[in-house]
């Protein structure tokens, strides 16, 4: 019976020096991620034609609306000097050349009368993306008895999958998705039991071969 007693004690005393101490316990919920609603903007001397006049500030257009399909919230805010049909129609074929869409842009007239004429400025709101630098190195890599997770536990695999996110919004409010087309099934079905070819034809001109 003492026997008995003696194995229950220790069975006690084992489990409760490997009990949580909640105290000392690191959450790991934490993704590191975080979003920064921010504004971004450019600026473009155009002609009296409506045309960007020189090639440096065309490509930073062109990778400032690159920017605005991959993270822009809301319209896109174009800002003129003065009203303008000729450039803001010009504007608007520029912007719906690169994906932008009519019914986003909006057009402002710009009170600053220093600025250069035909001087054209763009704003739109999106998010930026700030993540852990995962240099919190203060937690114990040796002597760990309780088992706890390390202050650096998750921090990299969290950092790289922000890292790779075409729009940081997406961790705040995702895009509603757009759905698939309802009639596609039912057509490619049909064109099955005609015994029509049912995938996509290659491009004219396109040629291959097949060796053995």
């Amino acid at each position: 019976m003492r026997y008995l007693n003696f194995i229950f004690l220790t069975l006690i005393l084992i489990l409760g020096s490997c009990s949580l101490d909640r105290d000392n316990f690191r959450k790991t919920g934490d993704s590191h991620i975080k979003a920064i609603e921010a504004e971004f903007k450019a600026s473009a001397t155009l002609s009296d034609e409506g045309k960007i006049v020189t090639s440096r500030e065309k490509l930073a257009l062109d990778n400032y609306l690159n920017e605005y399909n991959r993270r822009g919230r809301g319209p896109i805010t174009v800002k003129l000097l003065k009203k303008n049909h000729v450039i803001a129609h010009k504007i608007t074929s520029l912007l719906q050349k690169k994906g932008v869409m009519s019914d986003q842009i909006v057009f402002e007239l710009n009170k600053d009368e220093n600025l250069m004429q035909n001087t054209v400025f763009f704003h739109f709101n999106g998010y930026l993306l700030k993540v852990s630098n995962c240099n919190d190195w203060s937690g114990a890599n040796g002597f760990n008895p309780k088992n706890l997770p390390h202050t650096n536990f998750g921090c990299a695999y969290n950092r790289n999958i922000g890292l790779m996110l075409s729009d940081p919004g997406d961790t705040i409010a995702p895009e509603a998705f757009g759905g698939d087309d309802p009639s596609r099934p039912s057509r490619v079905i049909q064109k099955y039991k005609s015994g029509q070819p049912t995938g996509a034809s290659a491009p004219q001109g396109e040629t291959g071969s097949t060796t053995q």
